[in-house]
């Protein structure tokens, strides 16, 4: 992640790496002032059409949801903070449908992902 990071930042600022320092830090103010400038007239163009989040932020929120509906809740112990879960549609080929017990106390799930 941090290299990714870097190398984006490395690519914005290609023209003025080898600049001396106070035109490079000059160069570095007046480039990020223009980007917050674009991104902010970006996010009052979504404000104004009721968005409230990007297009790329909705899109992994569908996703998300998509992949959240294969699960359904069989059992529900609420003194016991104990759940059984299981998946209604199979995603990995060949594998059979699974189930998991999820003990929400202990911290536990049968998926060992929890």
């Amino acid at each position: 992640m941090i290299s990714n990071l870097i190398e984006s930042w490395n690519f914005v600022f290609k023209e003025t790496r080898n600049l001396p320092i106070i035109a490079l830090v000059q160069s570095i103010y007046c480039r990020l002032g223009f980007l917050f400038a674009e991104r902010a007239h970006s996010a009052f163009v979504m404000a104004g059409f009721g968005d409230a989040f990007t297009k790329h932020c909705m899109d992994a929120l569908k996703e998300e949801v998509g992949k959240s509906n294969i699960h359904q809740v069989d059992q529900f112990d609420r003194e016991r903070f104990t759940f059984y879960v299981w998946e209604s549609i199979n995603y990995r080929d060949g594998r059979p449908m699974r189930t998991f017990k999820l003990d929400l106390q202990a911290g536990r799930c049968g998926c060992a992902e929890f």
